[in-house]
């Protein structure tokens, strides 16, 4: 076999550099040879095969054609024949491809953060690397970072608008203003306007002549609820009546430890509105209180009102507010289908039973009728007592669902739903508002923490240490001091303090709070009277509340009796309050009775 070489009539390659998509021919002269030779073309050291890539072709000439260049084409080639004999390569022809530089598919925007107030910008970008610009090809055309901003999902609470002038009066005899809920609009789960949201005032001036009769012809709904107020007010004085004889009755018997106080007998309406919930048994008085048989109570509905609930007429085109022992019900304009009595009942007394691992931290509320259908969303308001322990008490507004709050875990019963907690620094007090659909029961429940530091409880509770006085006998010589614990929530208190009066006691000064941790310690209790001429009868002046008892609704009383043994002019007894839990700091109250003159 003799050598064999490229044509050189026609240069290989033609010229150094070749476009996309442009055609290609290279020419292969083989030496002769018998047997004839076999070519086969190479590039970059591997066989190229046409049957393989379509955009290759070795035609009867033995020239390689590439029908439309790419940029995976630039290489080297050559030429190979071979027979029996021997074979031989041409020199190596080299091949660049000119390619322009290509985009990239865009990438993933970036993620926005959730319910966030700031202005972000949420990005994308792309890279010219498909391919890139080789051998002189032309850069990609366009920006290779896209911006845009971020949706505002913060919550936005509504806000009102102003009062619109007085209307005209009207046959009616009433004149009315409105305002909207409209600066801004509630937005992302902002809460509703609190308040009402029209306003009517009788008119002025003597120019109507409209008159009971004519005003309830013309309101059938407004003589409806007369009506229904008139007959719940004589049932009401009827019931208030059997209370009293009853109450009278029972004075005789109490003596001076507190049996569990029934308010308007709450009890029988857990099992209704909260299912599966069970209220304390209180049929065997010689079970002892801390190791009391749950009991499943009634589904039937007490007809004794008492004092712990209100009622109001809606009219329900104007909405309005209903605030009842520290709760306060929001119902928007609108929210109810047609004008009927709404009951808010607020339970002060201890409540249902719960799992050993949780504490009932607010009262039990319950709005009704259940019959009541709901349009718009409610907002109720319900005190709670968690006390921030150590950490500096400001005022803010958190919105948690079943998380940590000032070591517990708050969940609220018997529905999951998210709550929104407003510290009110003035008064250590808080409160969870909860976003209402439909009508039943609800209350705060509170599961301590450990803290990760101590092993310990890292959860407080806010107390009221309440101080009575009354007299033993007529003589003023002999007088009972008693102080009560409770939870600083105003129901616990309106009970307590209607109790204590109605067992002659009378407050000795203001509600003091107090921060009490969860330890296995009580809270100790030690009174000494600042006037000589008065002593103790009792063999301690140091009393403990029991540490299970702090965290009910209340505590049993702590009792010190006093007795007279000097005379003085002094008309008031004053007493000097230690109170303390564990090695934590005391709390001093100063107290003064009233002592009966001569």
């Amino acid at each position: 076999m003799t050598n064999f070489y490229v044509s050189k009539s026609k240069p290989f390659p033609t010229k150094p550099y070749f476009s996309v998509g442009e055609n290609i021919q290279l020419h292969c002269v083989p030496p002769k040879g018998l047997p004839a030779p076999r070519i086969t073309w190479i590039k970059n050291g591997k066989i190229l095969d046409p049957n393989r890539d379509k955009n290759l072709i070795i035609n009867y000439d033995n020239d390689l054609i590439v029908k439309a260049a790419r940029y995976s084409d630039s290489g080297n080639y050559v030429c190979l024949a071979e027979n029996i004999v021997g074979s031989r390569e041409s020199p190596a022809a080299k091949i660049e491809v000119k390619t322009d530089g290509i985009w990239s598919r865009w990438s993933d925007w970036s993620k926005c953060p959730l319910n966030s107030c700031a202005k972000i910008r949420a990005f994308r970008t792309r890279a010219c690397d498909a391919p890139a610009p080789h051998n002189g090809g032309k850069e990609c055309d366009g920006e290779k970072r896209e911006e845009r901003d971020c949706a505002n999902e913060c919550p936005i609470d509504g806000g009102w608008s102003n009062w619109s002038k007085w209307s005209e009066c009207s046959a009616k005899c009433v004149q009315k203003h409105e305002r909207s809920c409209i600066r801004p609009k509630p937005e992302n789960g902002g809460d509703e306007c609190s308040g009402i949201g029209i306003e009517e005032i009788p008119c002025q001036g003597g120019n109507c002549q409209e008159t009971l009769f004519s005003s309830l012809v013309d309101q059938p709904a407004l003589a409806v609820g007369l009506a229904v107020v008139t007959v719940m007010f004589l049932t009401a004085i009827g019931i208030g009546i059997c209370v009293i004889q009853r109450m009278r009755a029972n004075n005789t018997k109490r003596s001076m430890r507190m049996e569990r106080c029934q308010t308007s007998r709450c009890s029988d309406l857990y099992d209704r509105y909260i299912p599966g919930y069970m209220a304390p048994s209180t049929s065997s008085s010689s079970e002892s209180r801390d190791n009391r048989q749950p009991q499943i109570m009634s589904t039937q509905l007490s007809n004794n009102v008492g004092d712990n609930q209100i009622e109001k007429f809606i009219t329900a085109a104007h909405g309005g507010e209903m605030n009842f022992a520290g709760v306060n019900l929001s119902i928007p304009p609108d929210a109810v289908n047609k004008d009927q009595m709404i009951s808010l009942r607020v339970c002060g007394s201890d409540g249902p039973l719960l799992p050993q691992h949780q504490v009932l931290l607010s009262p039990v509320v319950i709005v009704g009728p259940p019959s009541l259908k709901i349009k718009k969303t409610l907002k109720l308001s319900i005190p709670h007592c968690v006390h921030p322990g150590n950490e500096i008490y400001s005022s803010e507004t958190r919105r948690i669902s079943a998380g940590d709050y000032y070591g517990w875990n708050l969940e609220v019963k018997p529905i999951g739903a998210a709550l929104k907690v407003e510290r009110i620094k003035s008064a250590y007090q808080s409160v969870a508002t909860l976003a209402l659909k439909e009508t039943g029961s609800w209350s705060i429940v509170g599961t301590p923490k450990i803290s990760p530091n101590s092993r310990s409880f890292a959860s407080h509770k806010a107390v009221y240490v309440l101080v009575y006085g009354r007299d033993v006998d007529l003589s003023g010589n002999e007088v009972q001091i008693r102080i009560r614990v409770s939870d600083q929530l105003p129901a616990t208190y309106d009970m307590i303090d209607r109790d204590e009066r109605e067992n002659r006691s009378k407050p000795l000064c203001p509600a003091e709070v107090f921060c009490v941790a969860k330890m296995n310690s009580g809270l100790k209790v030690r009174l000494e009277p600042a006037n000589l001429e008065w002593t103790t009868t009792m063999m301690t002046q140091c009393q403990e509340v029991p540490e299970s008892q702090l965290w009910r609704r209340y505590a049993r009383p702590v009792v010190f009796n006093l007795r007279r043994v000097g005379n003085s002019p002094n008309p008031f007894l004053n007493l000097n309050i230690n109170v303390q839990q564990g090695n934590n700091p005391a709390k001093y109250i100063k107290a003064a009775y009233p002592l009966p003159q001569p």
